[in-house]
């Protein structure tokens, strides 16, 4: 063919070993190591639900916008693996969502954290730090009081 350079064997190999760096390279990027971004994955064996851990939200809440992007940077992982449980992470606007509500959530402000126990429906209120390290370390505690 005119204009088509011939690939020697070694062009060959560069080729494919360029193919293989971007699959790599897509793949990393594309993952999420700390929870399991992809739903149809296959779970470990014994790696059980405990429950579902909710932020209640108000869009006009500045309490809210402030707390938001720690809790989304766990949504964007749920389910999640903390203490070799798994979670459910999410975010709820009771003004938008009424129906998605906890059953026996009190929500007297904004915004206002739960974890529901998948076992038994028990709701916890979380109160602590509003950042990742401290939603990740109320989670912990809720996996072990499950076990």
């Amino acid at each position: 063919m005119i204009g088509m350079a011939k690939l020697t064997r070694g062009g060959m190999i560069f080729m494919g070993v360029v193919v293989a760096v971007l699959v790599y390279i897509y793949y990393v990027y594309n993952r999420s190591w700390e929870g399991y971004a992809d739903k149809d994955m296959i779970e470990p064996a014994g790696l059980s639900t405990v429950g579902t851990f909710t932020m209640y939200y108000a869009d006009w809440c500045g309490h809210c916008k402030a707390a938001k992007p720690a809790f989304e940077e766990l949504v964007r992982q749920s389910p999640i693996r903390v203490g070799g449980r798994r979670f459910n992470v999410r975010m709820v606007s009771p003004e938008k969502e009424p129906a998605a509500v906890d059953s026996g959530a009190k929500i007297d402000g904004f915004p206002t954290f739960y974890f529901k126990d998948e076992k038994s429906g028990a709701l916890t209120q979380y109160t602590g730090e509003r950042n990742v390290a401290g939603y990740k370390a109320f989670m912990e505690q809720m996996a072990k009081n499950s076990a």
